[in-house]
């Protein structure tokens, strides 16, 4: 089936490049830059989803499918079995659930929205801040003597949570200060696929 990917360069889109590499899965990448909605080689990203935003997968019969959690899901039960999500049906499927949330509502939308919106105040941004401490706290907890949120295997999940701990960084955060994610982050951003990913989209981003 023939994929194509819509993405900003390190977005949130990166970790659905990330989860294709992964699975070897090829696809068709087409840039966006989110604040003209253009997409690179012509079009009006608005075209393809009325909500603006990356990332957007569209598959062969022109079906778009949009929102982290769905597109990561997706592209998870196309690679082999297991092998970036448990099946769905167990326990396990939903915890993947729960982190693919936990990432998308508490760490991207709350602290990434508001830092980056063009219109939040000033006062908000340094609020949001302060918020970071307990979120990495709980996660240095869940994440004691493991490089994977669920069942001790590399997920879409980590694939999310990974780029979102790359933003952190950019944005100041010492990860340093919460050993187990650090050594979770450590790990996760030695696997080719996120090498390859990151490599990728930062050498589009050099040339912008």
């Amino acid at each position: 089936m023939a994929l194509t990917l819509y993405f900003a360069p390190m977005a949130c889109s990166l970790a659905s490049r990330i989860a294709l590499y992964e699975a070897d899965i090829p696809a068709d990448y087409r840039r966006v830059t989110l604040q003209s909605k253009e997409i690179e080689g012509g079009g009006n990203y608005y075209d393809v989803t009325a909500k603006g935003q990356v990332p957007t997968l569209v598959l062969g019969d022109g079906t778009a499918l949009t929102e982290n959690a769905a597109v990561l899901q997706y592209i998870a039960d196309l690679a082999p079995a297991g092998a970036l999500a448990p099946a769905p049906g167990g326990f396990a499927r939903y915890e993947l659930q729960s982190w693919l949330s936990y990432v998308g509502s508490e760490v991207h939308k709350q602290v990434f929205w508001t830092l980056f919106a063009p219109t939040s105040p000033p006062e908000a941004k340094e609020f949001v801040k302060t918020l970071i401490p307990a979120k990495m706290a709980y996660l240095n907890g869940k994440l004691a003597g493991r490089t994977a949120l669920v069942a001790e295997r590399f997920s879409v999940a980590d694939a999310y949570l990974t780029w979102a701990l790359m933003l952190l960084k950019r944005i100041g955060t010492d990860l340093a200060a919460w050993p187990n994610v650090d050594a979770y982050f450590a790990a996760n951003t030695e696997r080719s696929a996120v090498r390859r990913a990151v490599s990728d989209e930062m050498a589009l981003q050099a040339n912008t």
